[in-house]
């Protein structure tokens, strides 16, 4: 298990398929301020960060332009349900 500072946050982050996904890696890739972040689907990446939803937005948009984007940070395990690959849960806790 990878353990965050309790400062980071998880954030999901759904972009439109009008983003080049190569393109949006090597950006996040190249930002420092993202401890880490990895696809689990498609067009959905999360982001473990010390930034507001508000930052990951306007880091995006002022890089990409005005496409369709939306930020959420994912909120405590009581909260969240899913199916996603077994190893990938760690990063939520």
């Amino acid at each position: 298990m990878i353990n965050f500072p309790n400062t980071t946050k998880t954030y999901l982050v759904l972009l439109s398929t009008d983003h080049d996904r190569d393109k949006v890696k090597e950006f996040i890739d190249a930002t420092q301020s993202v401890d880490f972040w990895f696809f689990s689907m498609p067009y959905s990446l999360f982001i473990n960060t010390k930034m507001s939803a508000n930052e990951i937005f306007d880091l995006l948009e002022n890089k990409f332009g005005e496409k369709k984007l939306f930020v959420t940070q994912i909120p405590d395990s009581s909260f969240r349900q899913g199916r996603l690959p077994k190893d990938h849960w760690q990063y939520f806790k």
